[in-house]
């Protein structure tokens, strides 16, 4: 996945494609297995996205059903990407 493809899946889900959810799509699109909240946050955090915001992201991409959120008995989550 590329940033235009990023912005498109957002946009064909009716989601505003900010730089914090292109940059997370990306991280997971990348990634062979599903990626912590910190693992997201700590490739951009260096570029200026805040970690709140990061979990913030998340948690409404996954709950929009573009991302999977996978628990893991009460030690956090995961994140990984869902193709439709």
């Amino acid at each position: 996945m590329n940033v235009q493809q990023a912005r498109n899946y957002l946009h064909d889900h009716g989601i505003r494609a900010t730089q914090t959810r292109i940059s997370i799509l990306l991280t997971l699109s990348k990634s062979k297995e599903p990626c912590t909240p910190t693992e997201v946050s700590d490739e951009w955090v260096s570029l200026g996205l805040c970690r709140p915001t990061v979990s913030r992201c998340l948690t409404e991409l996954a709950e929009a059903g573009l991302i999977r959120r996978i628990q893991h008995n009460g030690k956090g989550s995961s994140f990984e990407l869902v193709l439709s």
